[in-house]
């Protein structure tokens, strides 16, 4: 085979290193590396110079053996892959804090299908938001490679296909310039795409295959001009210095690129991309001494050789160990050492055994590695559709998500009240998003304490009112760009006014606790005419539509009681470090916004309405919200915490006394 034509490269794996310890240095908080992020660029360009050369080598000596080609990229990647899945669904299973247990395993089935760059896309996931990381979320990457992986041998097999009775020299003019044309198109292609598209959507342009497809194309273009045979490569000489300024290019984006987002999208990246395809080409032609020093060095060939595994394990050990390292250099460098230590472990126990399996692509030996292969990943995808649909303490798992009604109901009686009372008992109900939601255990044991039937009408991420909303509304030059609501958002707008009315007509509730911090959205006020929050027009449309919202509920004489949404705190994990996403954040002008708005509904009835704030309480102080005790991610509360803080605020709302007065107003008069 014409692979072993393509011996080992160092310089190649100091590259791969430098490119992981980019993106691990960056997401450990390193903060000489705010645009560490490119090291995936930079290993995109890799893989795509990698594989090309290897195809070419081989179809230098007859077809491309795809059955081949792809069974060694099983054998390479997946055994590593499965493991670190495996081990990282274990941890979720009984680390048991997190309340994104059903989100994460959608991702993790689309990662296991290299779908998850696309799954974000759907989603209008934002790469540099903070917010809630899920531990599967660096395998986008890998989707878009195995995407590439996939479609590219093929692809290649097509363009070197030669007419029968052609010369078959590896480098038959007209084959060669049909490749390169051919990459060359593809190349400029995506970098139109990305430019177009960066602009409109950045994230859509950020995990898209399509976007991407330039970096891995025009590394694969710099073998395709490379591959000229051995002679000519030996008589190729570089300029030094061309080695070294593409050293320092590569320095400057990694270091400067974060600061100026938007020019990555418009051929910042392509510039990336090709500054890399240029410095491998460099690199294979004749490397000066200086890079040769500084990519050959044991460490930084060390850390390419563990690569693969120390990109698959640093992500979950940041998530999880993240919150818990020291502040600065120090976690920076805390977290790095733990990375790389369960790379070492990868390599030397599951790495380099499959990989000096050389026999076990032939015959049955590819039935096997097959059969392994699937075994390892129904083992994955089987424990996650247990263990991450329960946990092992439900006493500490999250409550969001885990009161839906049964079915597509959206409202639904959780506790029933006393079988053998003397009279029909008192209903109160709960209607908003997720913070009533996540209260339901408590307020199903204060019903049970005083025997009153409790009906569960919150709905996550639901407003109270009937409003069409979008998340953000942007111009970018003359071009409007709408980032559209999520789907349960848009799902709430359609449904809460039937949800109330059903509410109302069905279980004729006494008392309703409602509460949202969604009333901060951007309206929809007609197609195409949007109203950003804290306009005039904006707070007139919200205070009409909540009008409309109490005359539904209070019909039949329901009484409101309006709890305000708590200051958000940092969530409940957060350790010693407090940095990202664990750094207490600052009041949001969303719940700001919606205080103010059910603040003014309560003012304006004030016999119908009564209105608690338990925020100081609940955060220890006046301002800011330093305790974190009592909310799994800062705003959402624990089935155990649900019980106190429904307590606290009945106490304040003196909820037995309007107990005792609705009660007293709904007895039959003698």
């Amino acid at each position: 085979m014409g692979l072993s034509r393509f011996s080992h490269r160092p310089y190649l794996d100091g590259l791969r290193g430098l490119a992981v310890l980019c993106v691990v240095l960056s997401h450990f908080h390193a903060p000489f590396l705010p645009g560490g992020f490119l090291g995936v660029d930079l290993f995109f360009v890799l893989s795509g110079y990698l594989i090309t050369a290897r195809l070419l080598l081989e179809r230098d000596e007859g077809p491309i053996d795809l059955r081949d080609f792809w069974l060694r990229r099983i054998r390479r990647l997946m055994p590593p892959l499965v493991a670190a899945l495996l081990c990282t669904v274990l941890l979720i299973r009984f680390e048991g804090r997190w309340p994104l247990w059903r989100e994460w395993r959608h991702e993790l089935y689309a990662a296991a299908a290299y779908l998850l760059n696309w799954k974000f896309i759907a989603e209008h996931r934002d790469y540099f938001s903070p917010d809630a990381p899920s531990p599967f979320g660096h395998l986008w990457s890998l989707a878009i490679e195995e995407q590439f992986y996939l479609v590219w041998p093929l692809l290649l097999a097509a363009l070197t296909r030669r007419p029968r009775g052609a010369p078959d020299a590896p480098d038959a003019p007209r084959v060669r310039r049909r490749l390169v044309a051919s990459m060359g198109g593809l190349a400029l292609l995506s970098i139109a795409a990305m430019a177009r598209l960066g602009s409109a959507s950045p994230m859509r342009a950020y995990y898209g295959t399509d976007t991407r497809l330039h970096a891995l194309v025009l590394g694969g273009l710099a073998a395709a001009l490379l591959h000229r045979g051995p002679a000519a490569r030996e008589g190729a000489r570089a300029p030094s210095l061309g080695t070294i300024a593409l050293l320092a290019v590569l320095g400057g984006f990694v270091r400067f690129t974060a600061e100026a987002a938007p020019l990555y999208f418009r051929g910042g990246s392509a510039a990336f991309a090709a500054s890399a395809a240029g410095l491998i080409a460099l690199l294979e032609l004749r490397p000066n001494p200086a890079s040769r020093a500084l990519l050959e060095g044991a460490p930084l060939r060390w850390c390419g050789k563990v690569s693969y595994a120390a990109y698959l394990w640093h992500w979950p050990v940041a998530i999880y160990l993240g919150p818990w390292l020291p502040a600065g250099i120090a976690g920076t460098l805390c977290g790095t050492a733990a990375t790389f230590a369960l790379a070492a472990l990868s390599w030397s126990l599951i790495e380099r055994p499959f990989a000096r399996a050389t026999g076990a692509l032939a015959g049955r030996g590819a039935l096997r590695l097959l059969a392994g292969a699937g075994a390892g990943w129904a083992a994955v995808l089987a424990l996650a559709a247990v263990s991450l649909a329960t946990s092992a303490d439900d006493e500490l798992r999250a409550t969001f998500g885990n009161f839906d009604c049964p079915g597509r109901a959206r409202v639904c009686e959780v506790e029933p009240g006393p079988a053998n009372a003397p009279r029909p008992p008192m209903v109160i109900a709960t209607l908003g998003d997720s913070i009533p939601l996540t209260l339901t255990a408590g307020f199903a044991a204060l019903a049970r304490e005083r025997g009153l039937r409790f009906v569960q009408g919150a709905t996550a991420a639901c407003r109270l009112t009937p409003l069409r909303v979008v998340r953000d509304v942007s111009r970018q030059g003359d071009r409007l760009v709408v980032t559209p609501p999520l789907p349960e958002e848009a799902d709430c707008v359609a449904n809460v006014a039937r949800d109330q009315e059903e509410l109302i007509s069905r279980f004729h509730p006494s008392l309703i606790v409602l509460s949202s911090m969604h009333e901060g959205r951007t309206i929809e006020a007609s197609p195409g005419r949007y109203v950003e929050a804290g306009s005039p027009e904006h707070r007139a449309l919200e205070e009409a539509s909540l009008e409309e919202t109490y005359r539904r509920l209070t019909r039949e004489g329901a009484r409101l009681l309006v709890l305000l949404p708590p200051r958000k705190a940092a969530p409940m994990d957060c350790g010693p470090s407090r940095r990202g996403r664990c750094a207490t954040p600052e009041v949001e002008t969303g719940i700001v916004y919606s205080r103010q708005l059910l603040t003014g509904l309560a003012a304006r009835h004030p016999e119908q309405i009564g209105l608690v704030d338990i925020s100081d309480q609940i955060c220890g102080a006046k301002t800011g919200c330093p305790r974190n005790d009592l909310r799994i991610d800062g705003s959402h509360f624990t089935r155990i915490t649900a019980i106190p803080v429904v307590q606290l605020l009945w106490s304040e709302a003196h909820g037995d006394e309007l107990l005792r007065a609705l009660a007293a107003r709904a007895a039959p008069k003698e």
